[in-house]
């Protein structure tokens, strides 16, 4: 919306914009294995996207400082650097073919697998303990939940119970009130 009022400049060290919900999906099912990367081609009419990564902002001059030594000016800085995740829900590489390779070796470990265990019942756990399950009806998924209700929290306690139910039906073995340490 901003490319209509503003000469908007994004900087992403990514070729794409990686929808990271997909992400899950993408590192089981081979037919989504593009799915998660959205081009940035046709995302500005009128600004640009400059493909490096940011280093500094010099607030002085209002210049962005980048990796490639290029300063950019601005009048606004919006600072979104998003967050960072653990794979399979991260795009690993500085590429979507790297990145697409991750997803690839990440549906062969999963094919391979006779079991699978997820640690955490939140809505990743969750949709990942899914999506195995769904794509590989042989191995068994069991997911752990240190709580005693899954997606705790700021969602509704239904929602929870809702989900135990679907994974138990489609045959994930999910214990909750259960924790993982270390020996």
């Amino acid at each position: 919306a901003l490319d209509e009022v503003a000469d908007v400049t994004l900087v992403d060290r990514k070729e794409a914009f990686f929808h990271r919900i997909a992400s899950l999906r993408a590192s089981v099912r081979k037919d989504w294995t593009e799915a998660p990367f959205i081009s940035y081609g046709n995302l500005l009419k009128n600004g640009r996207v400059v493909r490096d990564t940011v280093t500094g902002l010099d607030p002085g001059p209002r210049e962005v400082l980048l990796e490639s030594g290029q300063r950019l000016g601005y009048d606004v800085a919006v600072i979104a650097t998003g967050a960072e995740y653990n794979e399979p829900a991260r795009f690993t590489g500085a590429t979507t073919e790297e990145a697409a390779k991750a997803f690839r070796e990440s549906q062969e470990r999963f094919a391979a697998a006779s079991s699978v265990l997820v640690v955490g019942g939140g809505p990743a756990g969750v949709e990942l303990s899914a999506e195995i399950k769904l794509a590989h009806p042989a191995a068994t998924v069991t997911l752990i939940h240190g709580r005693n209700a899954l997606l705790e929290g700021d969602h509704n306690p239904k929602l929870g119970q809702r989900a135990l139910a679907r994974l138990r039906a489609i045959g994930v073995d999910v214990r909750l009130g259960t924790t993982v340490s270390a020996t």
